[in-house]
């Protein structure tokens, strides 16, 4: 926006205001009645206008007054893309525009999230409680402003409770058991076979040989994962 100051002394008839270059057109209605207008530029950003308004009063014209603009593209930030983390935290991979200052705001999610900088495109973030967030990058020059959202899902990581080692009546091998707890059913084996109760989430490996080191990995829907190293001797 635009605007002038007149003295009250003078009974204003009309305004009339003139833009020059940077392919500003007025949008504002009946300018020629208004101490105040809006300009839409169409120009090329980082180029150079100007703004005149001449004042017809009962007394005659007051001297054309004249304002250089300066036209800036608006902030056109990036916040990065959506993420799936196997945690309850994560370092944001925002794009900002040079020279420009931004914030984060959280604007959804099941808990609180804490910034290590807030002001910085590529702070670290923790949340309270695992689920979906959503955040906004916004930055803002010289009145104008711009934003982009990015979404997070911080899911929780699977575990196990006690196991139990199951000889085989050779003593040469056994099988190891245990529950699977945490994380986002169904679950899944990725390493060291056996099988998963769909019901009870109880997991009984293959038969593994006395004193050599398996590693079990066990993986849910969200693709987080657990290992766990199974040995022993019978």
């Amino acid at each position: 926006y635009l605007d002038t100051i007149i003295n009250p002394i003078f009974k204003v008839t009309d305004y009339s205001w003139v833009v020059q270059g940077g392919g500003g057109v007025i949008t504002t209605k009946k300018s020629n009645d208004s101490t105040r207008i809006e300009v839409k530029w169409n120009g090329p950003a980082t180029t150079s206008a100007k703004v005149c308004l001449e004042v017809e009063t009962e007394c005659g014209p007051i001297p054309e007054v004249c304002v250089n603009v300066n036209i800036r593209p608006a902030p056109k930030p990036n916040a990065g893309p959506d993420l799936s983390v196997c945690a309850r935290n994560n370092k944001f991979n925002a794009t900002s525009t040079p020279g420009v200052n931004g914030s984060w705001t959280q604007v959804s999610g099941p808990g609180s999230s804490n910034f290590s900088d807030q002001n910085d495109s590529k702070s670290d973030v923790d949340v309270t409680a695992y689920g979906t967030y959503k955040y906004v990058w916004f930055e803002t020059d010289r009145g104008c402003s711009g934003s982009d959202t990015v979404e997070y899902s911080f899911n929780e990581v699977p575990d196990k409770d006690a196991h139990t080692f199951i000889c085989d009546p050779t003593n040469t091998k056994y099988k190891v058991s245990f529950k699977v707890t945490g994380g986002i059913r169904p679950y899944r084996i990725i390493q060291g076979g056996g099988t998963i109760d769909p019901l009870s989430d109880i997991y009984t490996s293959a038969d593994i040989p006395n004193l050599i080191p398996t590693n079990i990995i066990i993986e849910d829907s969200k693709g987080c994962r657990f290992t766990f190293q199974a040995l022993n001797e019978c």
